[in-house]
């Protein structure tokens, strides 16, 4: 399983809370794991929601995934957005051939609106 995302929002809440405006990060996730290296615990927590517990679809994977990150953030009151890639790779594709410090600016582009 191999998923790749470009997280655009991210909202962190204080204590009481109330949305912290200052605070805007772009991420982009590189997710990569097979079948061995999944913990039985995200296997057990998920699987229902699969057709085949034993071979989930990369879309049951991603939806998974994307639901324990929802979870997890939320709980520690941060709020985040997934961006879908649309059907036009070239994003990914760009993202995969660009170096760390390349994929950097970007990200810093982007927050500035460029």
């Amino acid at each position: 399983l191999h998923i790749k995302y470009v997280c655009s929002k991210v909202n962190i809440t204080n204590y009481k809370g109330e949305e912290m405006k200052d605070y805007k990060k772009t991420f982009i996730i590189n997710v990569d794991t097979d079948e061995d290296s999944i913990d039985t615990d995200f296997i057990d927590a998920h699987c229902d929601n699969w057709k085949d517990e034993e071979s989930p679809t990369e879309e049951e994977l991603t939806n998974s995934f994307k639901n324990e990150c929802e979870s997890w953030l939320n709980d520690l009151g941060i709020g985040i957005e997934f961006v879908e890639q649309k059907q036009d790779n070239s994003l990914s594709i760009a993202l995969d051939i660009m170096t760390d410090r390349q994929v950097e600016e970007f990200i810093a582009r982007t927050e500035q609106g460029e």
